[in-house]
This record gives C-alpha cells, structure tokens and sequence, in this order.
C-alpha cells in the first residue's frame, strides 16, 4: 500500500478525521488520539449528491454535523484517507488521477492535513487474522456499487486481487471472477464478504448458489464482515501506526530509522515533490543528518553541495527507482490411473456415494409401418363335374379341384351319379351334376376361360374330372401395409432411448455432477398407440410419460478422491494448484456399483513467498538476484525490469523492498 505526504513537519495534532471513500457513499470518522491508544468520538454516514463532483461539500457538510454535535471547541485539521481497492490503478497499484485529485481538493479546500491513505482491505485482513488467531487462507471479497474485487489469501499472504464489474447478478459475477483465479489457483472454502453496509441479500445469493465443478469441492462457508467490524479493523490497524513510538528512544530510533508500516512513515520529516500544494500518490523517504560544526563559512559550499547532490540521488532513487519481476513459478506435474468404487450405499472411505434422483418425461414418437398383408377376391365360378364310374361318386365341401397350377375347392357337398349305358348298350354315358368353386388364393391369375379341365384331387382324371362351361371369373389382389409387432416394440423402446438420452443431455449442463450413464433407466407408466397389430395403416405413432431414473456423483467429490491418491507425490515447498481428472473405463458389477478407471491428472507449483523474495533481493544486482532466486528459493525462469534504465541503476535492484513487484506466472 501506498502513502502520500505532503507536510514538512511531523504530526502533532490529536484529533484526526478517517474519510471512508466509495463509489457513491462515504463515511467519515473522527478519532481521539492519546498516548498509547486511539478512540473514536463521532462518525457520520453520508451519501454523494452527485457523484465525486461535489464530494468536497458533502464532506464538509458531514464534518458540519459532526462538530455541531460535539461542540465547537473540537477543531479537526489532519486527515487520513480510508479507499477500496478500485480506487488503485491497476498499473501502479497507486491511487487514479481522477481520485487523488479530488483528495487533493478536499484536503486544500476543508483546510485539512493529509497524512497518508490507507486501502480497507488490509485492515480487514489483520482483523480476520486477529479473530481467527490464524494465518488466513480465504476469500475475501470487497463490494461497491458497481464495482468489486475478489481477494485471494493463502497463508496470510494475497496471492490475487481479481477486478470485476458488478451486474445484477451478483452470483455469476462472483462466479466469472473465481473462474479466472482458479485456472491457476485452488481456491480456499471459505468465502468473506465486506462493505461499510448491510450484505444479507449477497450473501444469500451466494449460499443458493450451485457452483462449477471446477471452483469448489464442497459448498463454501460464507460469512459477511459487519460494517462495524469493518470500523473497528480501520481503527485498530490506525491505531497500530499512529501509537507506535510510545517513548522518547524509541521516537529517536525512529527518527533516524523510519518505519514504513501499511503505507505510513513514523518518526521521520517529509521530502517536498517540489510544489508543495501537489497532492502526489508517492511513498514519502524521511531522513535526518547529524548536527554538523561549520568551522569556516568558505568549507559551507564544500559541504553542502555534495550533500545536496546526495539529497537529490536519494530523493530520485525513492521517487522513481522500480522494479518488475516476472517470475515463472515452477510446477510439477503428477499423472496416474486412479481406480474407484461409486455405491449406491458405500461403507468404506474407498467408495464414493450414488446419489440417485428421478426426471420425468412424457414423449411422442411416430414410425412407418412394416407389416404387409395381401387382400383382395378369390375367383369363383361353376364347373360341371362328369363320373364315368359305375357307382356314384361324392365329394364334401372343400374338396380340391386342380387346373394346371391353379388349386380350387368346391363350395358345396355335391353327389355325381354313377354313369350308365346307352340304348344302344355299347355307348357309356357319364353320371354328371354342377358344383360351385372358388380359388384357394386371391388374384386374377385364377381366373380361367371356359371349356378347360379341372381334374378332382384323389381320384383319377379318366374317370372324374370336371369342365368349365361358363368363365372362372372375379379373381383381384393387392398388397397393404399393416401394423407390425415389431413394429409396436422398436416404437417403445425409441421412445424410451429417447427419454433416457435427452435427461442425460440436460444434465450435460449441470457441470457439478458427473453422471453414469450405465445405470439410467427408463420407464413409461403410460402410453398410447394409434393402432394395433394386423391393423392396415402407414405409420404408427406412440405417445409415452414417465420417469427416467440417474445416479450422479458429485464432480468435487471425484476430484478430492483423485487429489487424495495423487497428493502423497507433492514435493517439499509446492502447493496444490490444480486437479483434473478424466474417465477412461465404467464398468458395472454383478451388484449393481459401478468400477470406475480415472486418469487423474494434479498439478503442484511451487509455494511462493514474495516478502521474503523482496526482502532478500532489495537493493541487489540483477545477476546476485538471479542467483538468490535460484539458490534460496529454487525458481530458475525470471524476467527483470528495472526503470528508468539509467545506466547507473538498470542493473540493479531498489533498495525500498515495496518497490520490488511481483508478478508471478505459470
């Protein structure tokens, strides 16, 4: 954190203002300070009449109200500045222009004295520590109007300041930003919410929230910080500066060791930028020369000259000596077959649980036919029947009539008399009678001219046959399409495939769960066809409701599974920054679980320390750096950028360890 200065002289008054600054409301605090504590008198909540363009009235208007209220012999003259973080170029991580500016405006035109700035977060950050009497690892999320930041810690360290635009809904924004700082990072279960008012209807957005597999494994833990914590954490961390030199040696320690602590410089004078009514988003560098003897006026240039010169090189050094590192942290890469037992009623910590759940559906499907059927008349006609047999003859009804290929049967039982003699006792005359017959098949090939033999079936054609007289006639066929069987069985069971696919689908979209498709199953408690089998029709349709029935298992769970079998291989010094995993094989067993084979992929990077890695570098040779990095803390691949390269700093690292930054990659 960053903090300006602008006076020449040391602090001296006991009464401060803490200016709260937001997009469209601030809040100002007045605080009391004694010798070795801090108390806040008064504070006052006040709303932007117009944005930031008339910020200076609405603060003297609320600084009004509060020395009304507390008497005119309280006179507030210093200031302290309390901002959120997107108040900071993200650049430069100092205060915008358009923001200081107005800063600037308040200070000359209330007639106040800024003594610095300080950003909300860290003193949220050492008031959770302070509570939790712990390192934090969390999420901490900073809330505006329109704007937010999303924090992320690891043991006690910020890993990430991730920058968002609000919309409407909160829960997607919040989700778009963890999925930019999980593509790099595991993300901690615990989220913190914070803003100088009430966050309820936040907050529970984010508990009704179903996340993406890939953020979280569990549902995250979401607290909100109060307001009045929020307060509190402010006046404690200012209390923690400003009370810090508590005894005349520790006040002379300071003053010719300057402590920078959250921004503040303690114990020391103030350079100028060179216009004193500037207000510059700068670090300010104090220190102090020993009392010096001048022996003679003519040694005075002698001396001051180069102690002006050092002055100078100092001042520019501080002002604009930076440095970027661009460190490539290392990562190791762990990959392995990972074998797992999903049971719908698991009893050791190997499996992991089937959790079972119902969708319904109601489908309609519609098919051609497959069936055929020939309809159509049988040709019918009469033939007379002659006997040439010496006793009668008799045939029942359906007896078989034959004309080449073409089979017939009569209609009728018929009797033939037996034939006789003629007069002239030489002449056999043959008993006859007329019978009606039918084809035994449909089609216009049995339809027979007249005058053509028929012969009866068991007996012989020489001594029974029979002759058309008249046409056989009458004989059609055609060929139509029925209804099937299968075709009633291939429609249920597309319909019910169907079902089972577009339930499947839907969950497809539900990124928290990984379904198995091997133990869907669906099933139609009603239905209706539009025919039934042997019916003459074209097409059959088929309309079914019902249930299809899935088993899931959350995707978190298969990640923890596959973190905890890969995370034996994590080396010394690395963290784990990734898990992925991919399924190979499924098979279902006898008792209904299911085997599945994962490639589980985890990746491990190297813990990072950027205080210590500043602290050891400041003030260093880029080639000495690089083999710190390389000897102390094991990282081989780093860019350095010192500005402005001048040649008699561009090989050489600051010697302020805040203006060392880091930015590391993977």
């Amino acid at each position: 954190m960053k903090l300006p200065f602008l006076s020449e002289k040391k602090i001296s008054g006991e009464v401060y203002c803490g200016i709260l600054l937001k997009e469209a409301q601030g809040v100002c605090y007045v605080y009391q300070k004694n010798s070795h504590s801090i108390q806040l008198l008064k504070q006052k909540e006040f709303q932007f009449t117009d944005g930031w363009e008339h910020i200076v009235d609405d603060i003297d208007e609320a600084l009004s109200l509060i020395e009304q209220e507390m008497g005119k012999q309280t006179v507030i003259t210093q200031c302290i500045f309390f901002i959120f973080a997107h108040l900071l170029d993200p650049h430069t991580r100092e205060i915008a222009k358009p923001y200081i500016s107005k800063m600037r405006d308040i200070s000359k035109l209330l007639e106040l004295k800024p003594i610095g700035y300080m950003e909300v977060i860290d003193a949220v950050h050492e008031q959770l520590e302070h509570e939790k009497q712990t390192s934090l690892s969390s999420l901490v999320v900073e809330l505006d109007d329109t704007q937010m930041t999303v924090f992320l810690y690891k043991a006690g360290h910020k890993i990430v300041a991730q920058h968002t635009v609000r919309t409407d809904n909160f829960a997607a924004d919040m989700q778009s930003a963890l999925e930019n700082i999980a593509q790099s990072h595991i993300l901690p279960n615990h989220i913190y919410l914070y803003d100088s008012t009430d966050l309820a209807e936040e907050s529970s957005d984010l508990l009704l929230h179903s996340w993406k597999k890939n953020l979280f494994i569990q549902q995250p833990r979401i607290a909100v910080v109060p307001a009045s914590t929020v307060s509190s954490a402010l006046l404690k961390l200012l209390e923690k500066q400003l009370c810090a030199n508590t005894s005349t040696a520790e006040a002379q320690d300071e003053k010719q060791n300057p402590k920078e602590v959250m921004g503040f410089t303690i114990g020391g004078e103030i350079l100028e930028t060179g216009k004193p009514e500037e207000f510059v988003s700068k670090k300010a560098f104090s220190f102090s020369f020993p009392k010096i003897s001048f022996p003679s006026f003519r040694l005075l240039p002698l001396i001051g000259i180069p102690l002006l010169i050092i002055g100078f090189l100092i001042g520019f050094l501080f002002l604009l000596h930076r440095a970027t590192l661009v460190i490539t942290v290392p990562v190791e890469k762990k990959q392995s077959e990972v074998e797992i037992l999903a049971s719908k009623k698991p009893v050791t910590d190997e499996q992991v649980e089937l959790q079972g759940f119902a969708t319904s559906f109601s489908r309609s499907e519609k098919k051609e036919t497959t069936g055929k059927r020939d309809v159509g008349e049988k040709a019918a006609g009469e033939v007379t029947l002659y006997n040439y047999d010496e006793k009668e003859r008799q045939f029942s009804k359906g007896t078989k009539l034959q004309m080449d290929s073409l089979a017939f049967e009569i209609d009728d039982s018929v009797t033939i008399p037996a034939s006789q003699f003629a007069s002239d006792g030489i002449t056999k005359n043959a008993g006859k009678n007329k019978v009606k017959i039918r084809a035994i098949v449909l089609g216009t090939e049995s339809n027979v001219e007249k005058n053509k033999r028929f012969s009866v079936s068991g007996t012989s054609s020489n001594i029974v046959f029979g002759i058309n007289e008249t046409t056989i006639a009458g004989g059609t066929k055609k060929t139509i399409r029925t209804i099937s069987k299968n075709d009633i069985e291939s429609l249920q069971l597309l319909v019910l495939e169907r079902a089972k696919k577009n339930a499947l689908e839907k969950q497809k979209t539900e990124k928290s769960y990984f379904v198995l498709p091997e133990l869907t199953v669906a099933k139609a408690n009603k239905e209706k066809f539009s025919g039934e089998v042997g019916e003459e029709g074209t097409s059959l349709s088929y309309t079914a409701s019902g249930e299809v029935s899935l088993f899931r298992i959350p995707q978190k769970t298969i990640e923890g599974f596959v973190q905890k079998k890969l995370e034996s291989e994590k080396p010394d010094g690395y963290i784990t920054d990734k898990v992925t995993f991919n399924i190979k094989k499924q098979k279902k067993l006898e008792n209904g679980d299911i085997q599945l084979t994962l490639g589980g992929e985890i990746l491990f990077s190297k813990s990072i320390h950027t205080d210590e890695i500043t602290q050891a570098l400041k003030g260093k040779g880029n080639d000495e750096g690089k083999s710190i990095l390389q000897g102390e803390f094991g990282i081989s691949q780093v860019a350095i950028s010192i500005n402005p390269p001048l040649p008699f700093i561009r090989d050489r690292m600051p010697f302020w360890q805040n203006h060392i930054r880091i930015e590391l990659v993977r």
